[in-house]
């Protein structure tokens, strides 16, 4: 059969959009009534002749670009953008309609072209809500409070004196139409169907988990649903600050569904990643409760939980079925959302029942049964006197409560009469009473929440830190080692004085003398001798801290590490984010640092905690690592709690032991980091600029947002140059790495080196090229072929020069050798990379500089920095650009492996 010309081809993709057009007419009849049958998002699609004609008109006579293309443009540098307020994008407005040709269609102020899009933006509903947070003033499936004046439950009123205006609003934006739109749109739809599920054994999301494939099987939400017509949901909830100021306090709770049958990288973008609401605080106070608000996200979701929406890759009605299975908050989040105990509560683990001990001279609760989650024949175990629990631990690991047994505690507390014995009971069992989302009749608490990785590892690397340095350690952490009769030498030796009493006189007007600074600071100097601990072998005097912070400042990091050589021991502020410190510790450049300031014993300890953080922090696992991952966690905690204070053994430190356990579950920590989150929030507190009802703002800035990602998404407007800030960029295409550009001049090689080259073709890349060639070649270019040998004369090469390594140190292993490591292995800088095809492949080569006197030395290689030669090697063969430290006239790798 003959192509069709492009004319015959168009017009055959109309003939079947209009057949499935009367299709879906057809059978429409006959489908139940549902509000999100058909997208109802955009007024060209429903049918508003005279919007849509406006907004598909020129700008100006003569111009390609329509109304719509430039009011999109306007409102994705307003939304994304740091706080645009309405009068700056107003004043673009104008000022850009004044330079443009007369006539022009271009609005005039933001409110004019607001009006225009707002047809196609998602409505919000505004509620009005109790000062108290008790209930909202509306309609729900219990009561109807949308004609009350004041709350039933604490009777504050619900308006302003003399006023009509509500005291407290919240401003709810459905997911109902925004999912709708999504099943809507071809390009959005096609993500759904392109996901394919081929694991293998090897864990890289929730989706290969088995708590996610559970929910497919007979019994479970989606059972006998197709995955691409699933819309499993996910609930992120935190408190944060709109003000940049912290002397302006305020607290406001977003809350954040996210889409888990979605990529990573679509699922973690706000727009896909929707805003439901913000719950406003009471002046400088949180909320007191998040019940009320949440009822109304549970009360959409039972209304969504079957429904029938118009799928774009099907072109007909499709049944959905949409259910909120998985929680990923913070512990603080968790005790509002799902009503357990706070972290500093006895009971503060939302996993196990495993009860921590109230020390006094600490004035905090401590978690120091970190042995019973080891094995139970672990050498750990019978170590009798430098743990907190004397003597072997038989202990069992600490088992979870099962739905019936919380369903139980959780009526009980409810009926219980007082608040006093209401306390008495979530003291005891870490749960209070029913919560919202209990209604929802697949909810399971156990089996859909897992620890916050991300805020966990900050804290544990932070408190780490704090104690080595000094700046945590003080008068209560040494009484504390005293209480549970460990490291008696670093005991208060003598008395010292209450680390809150101050230095400052009670004659203030004395203070600001010349003789009275002179004095004061004479005081402080004698406090501070007098107030001078013992050493303790987990904490860094002076001079070890002033060695530290010069190495930390010799380092020199490669692109891709977002902080620089600092004094980071002296200056915990230079290691300030969560990814900082991850990078830090996992590097290999924190134990560099430290090596040879603290005891053996301690050293070693770090070492394998810092281990298991980069374990932990994987981006996929296999199903046979995880029981050696659980195990090496629970010793590098337990022997965090032999060789460090137990000040550490607080809740987040528990938690690690939970974090391994759930990967077979819920699949690695990638998958559930929650920085994407607070990326979000970042974004929430820069559009907080009316003072006055700063949540009704945000969520109509959100709205405008929403359509912005859409309309990119769906690709209806023109990409070129949108820039949209510091979030992730929103098209779906592939970026294009623009990290490697091609250099059209040519340089020389050696013959010695073609030799080499030859070498390493025939006896390695000639044996297996008949498995390895296509792989080989696969992302490499061409620039013709070339010849070797001994030849007598240098031979042109084609380069290409890769920026973000070519003046990197690196390290590669030359198979071949069969002489010792220290003789085996190469260091250098990349010169040159270069491509060289053999035998019709493309083959990627490494030229390098070699250093010289190749040492290994308590853990770390060392190298001369002096070059002696230069060798080339295979790409493949190079390791990624590593991290180096200066010392004695040497260049130090980091990494303690090879």
């Amino acid at each position: 059969m003959n192509e069709l010309s492009n004319g015959e081809l168009g017009k055959s993709k109309r003939t079947q959009r209009r057949q499935q057009q009367n299709y879906f007419k057809t059978i429409s009849n006959s489908i139940k009534e549902s509000s999100y049958l058909k997208p109802n998002f955009l007024p060209i699609e429903n049918n508003d002749d005279s919007l849509s004609e406006k907004l598909q008109e020129p700008l100006y006579p003569g111009c390609r670009t329509t109304l719509l293309d430039s009011l999109f443009r306007h409102f994705i540098n307003f939304s994304a953008n740091n706080g645009m307020s309405k009068t700056a994008l107003s004043m673009c407005l104008k000022n850009e309609k004044t330079v443009l040709p007369t006539p022009n269609c271009l609005p005039e102020s933001y409110k004019e072209a607001y009006q225009m899009i707002k047809p196609m933006i998602i409505e919000t509903k505004r509620y009005d809500a109790c000062v108290n947070d008790c209930l909202l003033f509306c309609k729900t499936s219990d009561n109807d409070h949308s004609l009350d004046r004041e709350c039933t439950k604490c009777g504050e009123p619900r308006y302003k004196a003399e006023s009509l205006s509500a005291r407290k609003t919240f401003t709810y934006m459905p997911i109902g139409p925004r999912l709708s739109r999504i099943f809507g749109s071809d390009n959005i739809c096609k993500i759904l169907y392109s996901r394919q599920d081929l694991c293998n054994g090897k864990l890289t999301d929730i989706t290969d988990g088995k708590i996610y494939k559970s929910w497919y099987e007979d019994g479970g939400v989606f059972q006998d649903m197709e995955e691409s017509c699933t819309v499993p949901l996910a609930l992120f909830c935190d408190g944060l600050n709109p003000h940049k100021s912290m002397a302006t306090q305020k607290s406001m709770w977003p809350l954040i569904l996210t889409w888990l049958n979605l990529p990573v990288n679509v699922r973690n973008i706000l727009g896909p990643m929707m805003l439901v609401g913000i719950v406003p605080g009471t002046k400088t106070e949180e909320p007191k409760n998040l019940d009320p608000y949440l009822d109304l996200l549970v009360d959409e979701l039972l209304e969504l939980t079957e429904c029938t929406m118009f799928n774009a890759y099907r072109g007909a009605p499709t049944s959905v079925r949409i259910a909120l299975l998985h929680y990923m908050c913070d512990i603080p989040a968790f005790s509002k959302i799902l009503h357990v105990s706070s972290q500093a509560a006895l009971r503060g683990c939302p996993y196990c029942k495993e009860e921590g001990f109230y020390c006094k001279s600490l004035h905090k609760v401590v978690h120091i049964n970190n042995r019973a989650f080891l094995p139970e024949n672990h050498p750990l175990r019978k170590e009798k006197n430098d743990f907190a629990i004397k003597g072997e631990d038989r202990a069992s690991k600490p088992e979870s409560y099962t739905k019936e047994e919380e369903l139980e505690i959780r009526n009980s507390y409810d009926q219980l009469p007082n608040q006093n014995r209401k306390s008495l009971l979530q003291k005891k069992t870490g749960l209070k009473g029913k919560y919202s989302f209990m209604r929802l009749p697949y909810h399971n608490r156990q089996e859909q929440m897992q620890p916050d990785g991300m805020h966990t590892i900050a804290d544990v690397i932070g408190n780490l830190f704090g104690l080595i340095t000094g700046k945590d350690d003080g008068k209560k952490v040494r009484s504390g080692e005293e209480e549970f009769q460990r490291f008696k030498d670093s005991w208060n030796s003598r008395t010292i004085i209450n680390d809150e009493e101050t230095v400052v006189g009670s004659n203030k007007r004395k203070s600001n003398t010349e003789d009275g600074k002179k004095a004061k600071k004479a005081r402080v100097e004698s406090m501070t001798a007098e107030n001078e601990l013992p050493p303790a072998p987990w904490r860094l005097d002076r001079s070890s801290v002033k060695i530290a912070d010069q190495r930390a400042m010799s380092l020199v990091y490669p692109t891709g590490y977002d902080y620089h050589p600092d004094q980071h021991f002296s200056k915990p502020w230079t290691l300030r984010t969560m990814h900082g410190k991850h990078q830090f510790v996992t590097s290999g450049a924190a134990l560099w640092c430290l090596r040879g300031l603290l005891p053996s014993k301690q050293e070693t300890t770090l070492g394998k905690l810092f281990n298991v953080i980069e374990l932990l922090t994987s981006e996929s696992y296999h199903e046979n690592e995880l029981e050696f991952i659980i195990e090496s966690t629970s010793e590098a905690v337990s022997l965090v709690e032999r060789d460090f204070p137990i000040a550490l053994q607080t809740i987040t430190t528990h938690l690690l032991h939970h974090i391994p356990e759930g990967f077979a579950n819920f699949g690695p920590l990638y998958g559930r980091w929650l920085f994407p989150f607070e990326r979000v929030n970042s974004w929430i507190t820069r559009q907080a600029l009316n003072k006055n009802k700063i949540e009704a703002t945000i969520m109509e800035t959100y709205a405008i947002y929403d359509w912005c990602v859409y309309m990119i998404m769906s690709g209806k407007v023109k990409q070129d140059g949108i820039d949209i800030g510091k979030l992730e960029r929103l098209l779906l295409e592939d970026e294009k790495d623009d990290s490697c550009s091609t250099n059209e001049k040519t340089f020389s090689i050696d013959d010695n080196i073609l030799r080499e080259m030859s070498n390493v073709y025939d006896f390695c890349l000639v044996a297996r090229m008949s498995k390895e060639g296509k792989e080989l070649a696969s992302c490499t270019r061409s620039y013709g072929n070339t010849t070797y040998g001994n030849t007598g004369r240098k031979i042109n090469f084609s380069p290409f020069s890769n920026n973000r390594s070519s003046n990197s140190y690196v390290y590669t292993v030359d198979e071949n050798s069969t002489d010792s490591l220290v003789d085996s292995i190469i260091f250098g800088s990349i010169c040159k990379i270069f491509e060289h095809v053999w035998r019709g492949q493309t083959y990627t080569w490494v030229l390098l500089d070699i250093f010289d006197d190749v040492r290994y030395e308590d853990g770390f290689w060392s190298v001369l920095e002096h070059k002696t030669s230069q060798k080339p090697v295979m790409l493949k063969d190079v390791s990624a650009p590593q991290i180096v430290g200066r010392e004695n006239d040497r260049l130090h790798y980091v990494r303690t492996c090879i």
